[in-house]
């Protein structure tokens, strides 16, 4: 699969995550969704607005709200987030979600090409 990020203006250095109920439930409310950004790429100051459509493309595939947390690679680093979390590499997850034909309501979607209307989403910046 081509990455989720070449659709996007997310910086190449980008990693994103899944966190949270979504791993655990059956019928999720939501999607937790930590994005990992290096600052020499992205200012802080814009980080969400860079990494809006990443999140928006995720809303669009799950059909649920995402809620966002952006941390640099240092705050993840020193706060070791996705271990204390469980979080997931995001593109696993969607592989996992098209391979059991939950993607979208059951279609078969190619994450970089289907992206569908953007959708509700919250964010959490640090």
């Amino acid at each position: 699969m081509v990455s989720l990020f070449t659709t996007t203006n997310s910086p190449k250095s980008t990693k994103a995550y899944v966190f949270g109920s979504f791993l655990r439930s059956d019928s999720p409310g939501d999607i937790d969704l930590l994005i990992i950004y290096d600052e020499r790429d992205c200012e802080a100051a814009i980080a969400y607005s860079m990494h809006e459509q990443l999140v928006e493309n995720v809303a669009s595939l799950v059909r649920l709200p995402v809620h966002a947390t952006l941390l640099t690679d240092k705050e993840e680093h020193e706060s070791a987030f996705i271990i204390g979390s469980g979080a997931v590499a995001l593109e696993s997850v969607l592989e996992n979600l098209k391979s059991n034909g939950r993607l979208a309501d059951g279609r078969d979607l190619n994450p970089t090409t289907d992206l569908g209307a953007p959708s509700s989403r919250q964010s959490h910046r640090r």
